[in-house]
């Protein structure tokens, strides 16, 4: 089904030209927006959080790796190639899914039940779960980035199959995260996330040097919990709250001429939470990606009523 086929009940698909959106940014971010051919080696799993911006960055130009992103680093399509688990948090401020799992873990009524089923409220932990459900001979290992300090330790050390692969990731991470963030980038990361983007996509893409709330589907598959990342970015933007207060472009991209991820129209048509969202401010584009910078076709959902 190609994008502008998608019948949203409460708006309507405009279709707009890049240099229609109001935000630099992102104006910027898409026009540089590509697809990514290479084929993985090896999955990294990392969290949708914005504060892991400088892990996805460095991941991204090491050759052949699939960085799979939603809240909580939650796996649920594993691939059959070595796969590294890295959990995210501080002292002070937990990842954002762990820390909602871990005050809803028993609560049936839970706004996000996916992130309270499918996180442990324990960033280690919820690290070792997720990779447990990868087969017993593509585990690599476990890697927690403290994103209040800009550093990474290595919490496994030869426990998994495939560890000698999480070893070269570690030392990876850990050579090039030195220096990388300011004083004042790591004050404001030991804070909160307050990215200027919220964005999902089914393929894979190297543009990653931009602030991110970040969503990939595993398989093209719309699980519980990408629905709950977006629950949880759109709810928390816009509101006086620290993160996410300037959170004002969400992006939606699409691989043209490829399959949607099934259930992405069942979820563009709750209305409650994404014309929420616009109320507040907010602004969501589709957009159709193509191999060439120039194979784009851009559409705003705007309330028809």
């Amino acid at each position: 089904m190609p994008v502008n086929d998608l019948k949203i009940n409460w708006a309507d698909l405009v279709k707009i030209t890049v240099a229609d959106m109001p935000h630099a940014l992102a104006r910027d971010f898409l026009r540089n927006l590509r697809l990514s051919s290479s084929t993985p080696t090896t999955d990294v799993y990392v969290c949708s959080d914005a504060r892991n911006k400088g892990v996805r960055q460095i991941l991204k130009h090491l050759p052949n790796v699939n960085v799979l992103i939603n809240a909580g680093n939650v796996v649920y399509s594993p691939n059959k190639i070595p796969t590294v688990v890295i959990a995210h948090g501080s002292h002070n401020h937990k990842c954002g899914a762990v820390q909602y799992a871990g005050s809803h873990k028993e609560d049936p009524n839970a706004e996000l039940p996916s992130i309270a089923k499918e996180v442990c409220g324990d960033a280690i932990e919820n690290a070792k779960m997720q990779l447990d459900k990868v087969d017993e001979e593509f585990r690599a290992g476990i890697i927690y980035y403290d994103h209040a300090l800009g550093t990474v330790e290595k919490v496994t050390n030869g426990e998994y199959a495939r560890s000698e692969v999480c070893d070269f990731f570690y030392k990876e991470l850990d050579m090039t995260l030195k220096g990388r963030h300011t004083a004042e980038e790591v004050m404001a990361m030991s804070v909160g996330q307050n990215p200027e983007i919220i964005f999902f996509t089914n393929f894979s893409t190297r543009n990653t040097a931009y602030d991110l709330f970040r969503i990939n589907v595993q398989k093209n598959m719309f699980h519980g919990v990408v629905r709950d990342s977006f629950c949880f970015a759109m709810g928390s933007a816009l509101t006086e709250e620290e993160s996410f207060r300037d959170t004002r472009t969400t992006i939606l991209g699409f691989k043209e001429n490829d399959h949607l991820p099934e259930g992405i129209e069942s979820f563009l048509n709750e209305e409650a939470m994404l014309r929420g969202y616009i109320d507040k401010g907010g602004r969501i584009y589709l957009a159709s990606i193509g191999g060439l910078p120039s194979q784009k076709r851009i559409y705003e959902i705007r309330p028809s009523k």
